[in-house]
């Protein structure tokens, strides 16, 4: 399948949204990466595919990167699933059960697709040890006060989720917090430190894209700002003598 068929059926003359992480070109009618969210993609692949995410997780991980729904919330696990194993995003077309090479660009390297599937591939076997609950923060956070890493368990019939020292060093004096005061604290301790690489790259790729957007409205500002002065200075000027 040539290129320009498949910005037909994806949506380059219809006007149906191409993949996640394209836009439609008219001019050329095929689909080029989108230079915010293809970056957002890239990364969600790399991690992915070093094993530091569950759909679950890699779906709040793109929305907190910026990649979320049309209703503005994290894509649901199935569509994360299918934006994982379509192989557009290497550049290659699906079509009557065939691959064919596209002429746009990939999002994603073949390395990183390779290890993506495998990665897929062993998250599908069944463990032969029973999983435990899948909390957001363990793993991730140590104790302030004794270095243990911080554990988590539901209360009030699984309505809430508490999290807490481990305490495997000994005894600790820190008390449970609830995930709500967590991600507050976490949030504020991640407002305060310089941001990595990547996400400077996705923030200044949307600031120019805002500054594009600006500068058109300033250049429009001034169009009309010339033309009221130039109103103003066609109005004869009238006086009004005192009685």
């Amino acid at each position: 399948m040539c290129a320009e068929g498949f910005a037909k059926r994806s949506g380059g003359e219809s006007g149906l949204p191409g993949p996640i992480g394209y836009v439609n070109n008219p001019r050329t009618r095929n689909i080029e990466p989108d230079p915010v969210k293809s970056r957002i993609i890239n990364r969600g692949f790399k991690e992915f595919a070093e094993g530091r995410h569950s759909l679950e997780s890699l779906r709040h991980r793109l929305f907190f990167l910026g990649l979320m729904s049309s209703v503005g919330k994290p894509l649901v696990k199935g569509i994360v699933h299918k934006m994982l194993t379509n192989p557009i995003y290497i550049g290659l077309i699906p079509h009557k059960g065939e691959l064919h090479k596209g002429t746009f660009q990939p999002i994603v390297r073949k390395e990183v697709w390779d290890g993506v599937q495998k990665e897929l591939k062993r998250r599908s076997k069944p463990r032969k040890t029973k999983e435990g609950h899948n909390f957001p923060l363990t793993g991730l956070l140590e104790c302030g006060e004794c270095g243990c890493m911080i554990t988590a368990q539901y209360a009030k019939a699984g309505k809430y989720i508490y999290y807490r020292c481990s305490k495997k060093r000994g005894r600790c004096t820190q008390p449970y917090v609830n995930s709500v005061s967590l991600e507050k604290q976490l949030k504020a301790k991640l407002e305060a430190i310089a941001l990595p690489n990547h996400w400077a790259e996705i923030i200044r790729a949307e600031m120019e894209c805002m500054m594009q957007k600006e500068s058109k409205e300033q250049h429009s500002f001034s169009q009309n700002l010339e033309h009221r002065i130039n109103v103003e200075k066609a109005m004869p000027l009238t006086i009004c003598s005192q009685s």
